[in-house]
């Protein structure tokens, strides 16, 4: 991962194939980590090297710590898929 940016529940974050070189993952990944967690039950969008989340404004602490699995176990099996 790059650089995470939100605010308020509007998430953002950037995927690095190097953070040292800044060098993004490809927009591949992107999409793969979306349809990832898409077929596995949370609703995400992507934007070339870019993971966008903005979940409801009423979400609990659970619901975050659920979200924020999600994408870590999502990030995880796209390394795993592309070899990183």
């Amino acid at each position: 991962m790059g650089d995470v940016q939100g605010i308020g529940t509007l998430w953002a974050v950037e995927l690095m194939a190097d953070r040292k070189t800044r060098k993004p993952l490809s927009v591949d990944a992107g999409s793969w980590i979306r349809d990832w967690c898409w077929d596995n039950g949370m609703i995400l969008r992507n934007n070339r090297n870019m993971l966008v989340i903005a979940p409801a404004l009423i979400i609990s602490k659970e619901e975050v710590d659920r979200v924020m699995d999600f994408l870590h176990r999502g990030i995880r099996a796209a390394m795993k898929h592309f070899g990183l």
